[in-house]
């Protein structure tokens, strides 16, 4: 019953008795149904007359009132550890608020709220992706050097995003291009951006996590500069198990021209399929086509199968409002995920059902839904 149902009925039982002039007197049909209601709650059944006014109030059922049925019992309120520790008992627990989770790291003091991560640095307040933290606390450098290789990508990273010809493909993207040639490893950006369904991430002469090897490489020539192309360009003439996307045209002032012996021009196509810019602060997946055409790069030495290239091309020439998702578990992708605010909340490895709500807003009109996954569905979500 709710509260202030059951206010209201004591109200309009102590004022009738207040007005009676003794106890005796036989209580008027609706005062008498009121006190019947207040003392049988929850402990009878409605008898078939009685159910119009017995019925359910406030969405509480009968038997959440009801201690024979569902008995009080003392829990953590501490709701990650309901979910860790998951009892053999019936309870229920309402968080209307989201919670921040201390996400520090080896003196690197941070926290996770909705998916972003703030990091406190000696160069101020830093926001990242919450994923992207978790992925770079167990991979990325080590614990006494992460503050001064975090904020050397950092500064990276912002140059970049000055820089008109630079551009985060789609993951989509990326993972077609990673199967045309079974690479295990991807070459520039910055830890900030790396994709993490390679088993390596380098850039020049720098791991960003792996190791640098010179196997099967998808290569994003506009993510890295002049210094890096200029490093890596040797490579590519002795290698052949690599793939390049590249930006058509005339390149920028100091760019490297892509000019390797023996390497051809796969495709030349719209594109169409990028992150937007500044995507890595809140890991958004929105995509964005910009006015400049895209060049893929092959060794003529490499034959890959030509339906792969033609899902490469579609894939690159395709206008989408967001990115395809994928929660695989190929190079760190495990690591990356477990970082997301389900992960965290250990929501993945949750042993028993999960009951999933949605909703969202678009031009006036409210859109929901609901959903019961097992362990390993709701794990993908």
């Amino acid at each position: 019953m709710h509260p202030l149902v059951e206010l209201l009925m004591d109200d309009q039982l102590e004022a009738y008795w207040s007005e009676a002039e003794q106890a005796t007197i036989p209580l008027p049909p609706l005062i008498g149904r009121l006190q019947t209601m207040k003392e049988g709650w929850g402990t009878e059944p409605p008898t078939s007359a009685d159910r119009a006014t017995a019925r359910e109030r406030f969405s509480t059922s009968h038997i959440a009132r009801n201690p024979m049925k569902l008995p009080e019992i003392v829990l953590d309120e501490d709701f990650l550890s309901i979910i860790q520790n998951s009892l053999e008992v019936g309870a229920v627990r309402i968080h209307m608020d989201p919670e921040s989770l201390d996400t520090s790291y080896f003196g690197l003091t941070a926290s996770t709220f909705q998916g972003v991560a703030t990091l406190i640095t000696p160069a101020g307040p830093f926001k990242m992706e919450g994923a992207r933290w978790h992925l770079l606390s167990k991979v990325f450098s080590s614990p006494g050097d992460i503050k001064t290789d975090l904020n050397r990508e950092r500064l990276l990273q912002e140059t970049m995003v000055k820089d008109t010809n630079c551009r985060s493909f789609a993951w989509k993207v990326l993972r077609q291009a990673k199967l045309a040639v079974g690479a295990t490893t991807y070459v520039g950006n910055t830890a900030l951006t790396a994709p993490p369904f390679f088993d390596n991430a380098v850039r020049r002469n720098s791991t960003i996590w792996g190791f640098e090897i010179l196997g099967p490489r998808v290569i994003n020539w506009t993510g890295l500069s002049c210094e890096d192309q200029a490093i890596i360009l040797p490579t590519l003439q002795t290698t052949n198990d690599w793939i390049v996307l590249a930006l058509a045209g005339r390149p920028s002032r100091g760019a490297i021209p892509l000019s390797v012996n023996g390497s051809v021009i796969a495709m030349t196509t719209q594109g169409k399929s990028f992150r937007k810019k500044q995507w890595w602060l809140k890991g958004e997946d929105e995509l964005a086509a910009y006015d400049r055409k895209v060049e893929v790069w092959i060794s003529s030495r490499h034959s890959i199968p030509q339906n792969l290239l033609d899902d490469l091309e579609a894939l690159l020439n395709s206008s989408s409002a967001k990115d395809a998702p994928h929660n695989g578990t190929e190079g760190v992708e495990d690591i990356y995920w477990a970082g997301t605010e389900a992960g965290l909340m250990g929501i993945p490895r949750f042993p028993r059902l999960i009951y999933a709500t949605d909703g969202s807003q678009e031009k006036g009109n409210m859109g929901a839904s609901t959903d019961t996954k097992a362990k390993q569905e709701a794990s993908a979500k």
